[in-house]
């Protein structure tokens, strides 16, 4: 689980903005929406402390990540970067341009996520965790349960992530956001954001 700010279409965070923040759980974003700005802060806070406590808990701390790249124009169809439990989409997305050896940001690009096995892709918003939402793939191959300080059990569990097998079936795709495709699948009504989930207003009280 991860939390972040939410923001409109621009990027920038709106009043009504300013009173919601995102809980995100690897394929769902929930918005929570709050009376007041100061309410928000509270919770948010609140909640974000037992995360990082969670968060400590991870084994392993970082992972190798493959991203496949369409639409752009360096030759390269896929990079591999290391990425934390703390690490967001937009980090990733910067990461894999330096290695990529291209000028830009997460405002030229955008990561993909192609789930399932009708591999149907979504946009992701930047926020989320690539961590969180590859790791929660793991425990169906029974790696995990085999104990990850066992040295082999390790090395498989980086082989199946580097090599993408069957049963770890999330694929992450790195486009330009203003790609010609983009924009047609759009058109057609495909390749929508994943959708968000509204939470009515919580209480005000908090407890330790």
């Amino acid at each position: 689980m991860w939390t972040a700010n939410c923001t409109d279409k621009a990027g920038e965070a709106s009043i009504s903005a300013r009173r919601r923040f995102v809980l995100g759980w690897p394929m769902v974003n929930f918005a929570a929406t709050f009376s007041s700005s100061e309410r928000k802060e509270k919770w948010q806070s609140f909640l974000q402390r037992y995360v990082n406590l969670d968060e400590e808990k991870d084994q392993p701390k970082s992972i190798p990540l493959k991203i496949f790249t369409e639409d752009i124009k360096n030759g390269a169809c896929s990079v591999t970067v290391t990425v934390t439990n703390s690490d967001t989409v937009n980090d990733v997305i910067n990461m894999s341009l330096s290695k990529l050896g291209i000028t830009g940001s997460e405002k030229d690009y955008q990561l993909w996520i192609s789930s399932g096995k009708k591999k149907a892709s979504y946009p992701l918003s930047g926020h989320e965790h690539p961590y969180g939402i590859k790791m929660s793939d793991v425990p169906a191959t029974g790696l995990l349960q085999q104990g990850l300080e066992d040295s082999t059990s390790a090395s498989a569990l980086q082989e199946d992530f580097l090599e993408g097998s069957q049963e770890i079936q999330d694929q992450f795709i790195l486009k330009p956001r203003h790609s010609a495709k983009n924009k047609a699948r759009n058109q057609q009504g495909k390749g929508e954001p994943l959708p968000f989930l509204q939470v009515a207003s919580l209480g005000s009280r908090l407890y330790s």
